[in-house]
């Protein structure tokens, strides 16, 4: 397969990221929850408080929020905000592609590299090589950069706050408030695709976390 085709296609979306889940893997919430009784479906099981949260069998609580994430990435992709991290699987194929000839396998070219302790400088390894170092930069610049839209959302929180009213106009409807809140979970749900969390889970173990800590720990203020 080319390179220029099939997966490998920055025009072809199957290429994004893939966690490693069950048959049981939810795409919306209508997979979980009966949508007019609003009652479990398909094996998905309330969740189990004697269990503290780490029941094994799949919860609806968990699988709600795994649903909304999927759609959240999948909207996402769909509207091209995915294209970046395709790119960096791009030079990744790209690499595959030339590693089958010896002269970009077996080459030396200068690639910059960051040591522990400065100086800083160059290091030389194959054409292939490169290109997936290049590659690992840039999905990390791009994770980098969906936290800190994450953080863009919580600041246009904090303007609607402040231009409208404070808590009290929040509290009586005024600004945006709980607009820009959405926005951010919608990030935050976005993100964990590109790292194949499945945020449902890992919110359900922090929670059993929390509720197991005792009061105001730590010493904390807030």
């Amino acid at each position: 397969m080319s390179f220029l085709s099939g997966r490998w296609d920055l025009d072809d979306a199957d290429h994004l990221p893939t966690r490693q889940v069950s048959s049981q893997w939810p795409d919306r919430i209508s997979d979980v929850l009966d949508m007019t009784t609003l009652q479990p479906i398909n094996g998905w099981t309330n969740l189990n408080p004697s269990t503290n949260g780490t029941a094994l069998a799949p919860t609806v609580e968990a699988g709600v929020v795994n649903a909304l994430q999927e759609e959240c990435g999948r909207t996402a992709k769909e509207h091209g905000f995915s294209n970046d991290w395709l790119a960096a699987d791009w030079l990744d194929a790209l690499a595959e592609h030339l590693s089958k000839e010896s002269r970009f396998s077996d080459d030396e070219v200068f690639f910059p590299h960051l040591s522990e302790q400065p100086p800083f400088s160059a290091t030389t390894v194959s054409t292939c090589d490169a290109l997936q170092l290049a590659a690992s930069m840039l999905r990390t610049n791009i994770l980098g950069m969906k936290m800190m839209l994450i953080v863009s959302e919580l600041s246009e929180a904090l303007e609607s706050l402040r231009h409208n009213g404070g808590a009290e106009g929040a509290l009586n409807g005024q600004g945006n408030v709980p607009e820009e809140l959405a926005d951010t979970i919608v990030r935050v749900l976005d993100t964990g695709t590109f790292i194949k969390a499945n945020l449902g889970d890992e919110l359900l173990k922090k929670m059993a976390i929390n509720r197991d800590r005792p009061y105001m720990h730590g010493g904390k203020a807030v």
